[in-house]
């Protein structure tokens, strides 16, 4: 069976845009403004009256345009009485606006709230608030205990141990693993000591820099601190960004002062900030007690 061949496609389309497109968008927002200035404003409960009922049918872009034609006094209210929550919403839209409004009727629950209970977490993706969220201030991952004990409260255990030994975090696990251990051997270490990624470019220029030695293989109790200069009894730290958090400042504060007891030492910290060069690094110099 013979085929015929295709013929080429002549049809024409016309063009996206036109030149007068964005000066007539212009004007419709400025009137969009001037009727939304002449708008009146309802009561709090008013409000949630009008849209308690209604609310999911005008949530995202398209569905705040249409509340805005239905009543555009009710887009106003909505609008203010939201924007009294600005201080602690994570994310500030129309569209938490309506659901503070519609869905708890501005009697906020504590489940809304994130762990550390400073902020209401609205997730855009989904366009809900986000029971038992974490904001950036919380410093909880998903799957650390503090948020399941969160979460989940006295069962928290059992759904801990079934998310870690789930098939998907164990090749996280070990896809994790591979990487730390590349990453040691490209920086020549070796064992369990971990050293920062300038720690050695680090120690090197202020060994140079103030005529000393540092030991970089110096072990006291069952620390091994990054250097010890033995002729000034002085223990040098390099200390990258994570340990600016607490977590880490707590324990470097009890190991500094384990160091301190047993050597009666002085004991020099050197920030590696990536923000600037090794010569303008900050240092804290903490004598011996």
């Amino acid at each position: 069976m013979k085929t015929l061949p295709s013929k080429p496609c002549t049809k024409s389309y016309p063009k996206r845009a036109n030149k007068n497109q964005s000066s007539i968008v212009k004007k419709g927002y400025k009137r969009q403004q001037e009727r939304l200035r002449d708008a009146t404003v309802y009561t709090k409960t008013e409000t949630v009256r009008r849209i308690c009922d209604i609310w999911e049918t005008f949530l995202g872009r398209a569905g705040n345009r249409k509340l805005i034609k239905h009543d555009i006094n009710l887009y106003k209210s909505i609008m203010q009485y939201g924007s009294e929550f600005d201080n602690c919403l994570t994310v500030k839209s129309f569209s938490a606006y309506l659901t503070l409004a519609g869905k708890c009727r501005y009697n906020i629950n504590r489940e809304y709230f994130c762990k550390c209970g400073s902020r209401i977490v609205w997730d855009a993706t989904i366009q809900e608030l986000k029971k038992k969220g974490y904001c950036k201030k919380c410093h909880i991952t998903p799957n650390k205990k503090d948020h399941f004990k969160y979460k989940y409260g006295e069962n928290w255990q059992s759904y801990y141990d079934e998310y870690h030994k789930s098939p998907h975090m164990q090749k996280i696990y070990r896809e994790k693993g591979m990487r730390v251990v590349k990453d040691k051997i490209a920086r020549g270490i070796t064992g369990f000591i971990n050293k920062g990624s300038r720690e050695t470019e680090i120690l090197d220029y202020y060994e140079k820099l103030w005529g000393i030695k540092i030991d970089r293989d110096f072990k006291v109790s069952k620390y091994f601190p990054d250097g010890y200069c033995h002729e000034t009894n002085t223990i040098y730290e390099v200390y990258e960004y994570h340990h600016l958090f607490l977590y880490y400042a707590k324990k470097d504060k009890m190991r500094q002062a384990a160091i301190q007891d047993k050597l009666n030492c002085n004991f020099v910290i050197i920030y590696d900030s990536r923000e600037h060069s090794i010569e303008d690094l900050s240092i804290d110099t903490h004598e011996n007690y």
